[in-house]
């Protein structure tokens, strides 16, 4: 077996197993709302195999959106939990990005993520357009900043020579 049909055969197993699902989901009456969800791991597979960024923002934005979408009626149905997958799903992107620790991680999903999470919780405790509740709530700011920090400065191992 070549080069070109080693790297291919684990996309291959991936399609296979997503198409499967998307039928068992279509065809189950699970319905369509853990497509998303689907999808999403399809992309964090293919990050997995491949470490292609893109692969990691697609997977890990629509895992985030399934997995709402997923808990939006049973919670409900007022949008918290999509807000809160969604949002989950961008710190995802950094989370990974930064447990790889071969570069220094992307901090822009860390912007979206917090707005999506704030509104979120917003929403989820009934307080729509009402934040006071976080005004008292701003040093929790400064503890992820110095999390951050940390995590930034931890000594990374080196790969063998």
């Amino acid at each position: 077996m070549n080069r070109n049909q080693r790297s291919s055969w684990p996309v291959g197993a991936l399609l296979i197993v997503a198409g499967l699902g998307l039928l068992i989901a279509t065809q189950s009456g699970i319905g369509g709302s853990v497509i998303p969800a689907l999808l999403g791991l399809f992309f964090l597979g293919a990050h997995a195999i491949r470490r292609r960024y893109g692969f990691l923002v697609a997977g890990s934005i629509l895992t985030g959106l399934g997995v709402g979408v997923l808990l939006e009626q049973p919670l409900g149905g007022h949008g918290a939990a999509m807000m809160l997958g969604l949002g989950l799903g961008f710190v995802g992107i950094f989370a990974v990005d930064s447990l790889r620790g071969l570069q220094r991680a992307h901090w822009w999903p860390l912007l979206p993520g917090t707005v999506l999470l704030l509104a979120g919780l917003d929403v989820a405790t009934g307080e729509v357009a009402n934040l006071e509740w976080l005004v008292g709530w701003w040093p929790v700011v400064l503890v992820a900043i110095g999390v951050l920090l940390m995590v930034r400065s931890a000594p990374r191992p080196r790969p063998p020579a």
